[in-house]
């Protein structure tokens, strides 16, 4: 089955500031794909882009796979993602690696709704 949402856009700031932000695709059921993340080169090396790779996995805590997509030149992000647990799984032209993160999930199926945690009311 072939989903087609809106991507979720995800900006970050500080003091007002836009630090960075990522692009989430949601591919099919519990499968999901960066389609862009990006730290603005004065608040890179500071730890930011893995707060966000772990934003990304708290606020979807029933996907069960992550994909994305890197330049193969582009050591320095192929050694970030692989670092957060991606590997390498297929190239794409002209010159990408596909990567990606299986995620271990111990909640039920029951309580996915578009990959996010149910929150059910009590009262």
């Amino acid at each position: 089955m072939k989903f087609r949402e809106r991507p979720q856009l995800v900006i970050f700031a500080t003091a007002g500031v836009m630090i960075g932000g990522f692009i989430i695709f949601r591919k099919e059921s519990r499968h999901y794909e960066v389609g862009r993340i990006f730290v603005a080169p004065d608040f890179q090396n500071q730890g930011i882009g893995t707060q966000a790779f772990e934003f990304m996995w708290k606020e979807f805590p029933l996907a069960k796979r992550w994909t994305l997509g890197t330049p193969a030149w582009n050591c320095r992000t192929r050694h970030f993602y692989k670092k957060l647990g991606f590997v390498e799984v297929g190239r794409n032209a002209p010159d990408g690696i596909l990567l990606e993160k299986q995620m271990l999930t111990l909640r039920s199926d029951e309580d996915l709704i578009d990959g996010r945690e149910q929150h059910r009311e009590t009262g």
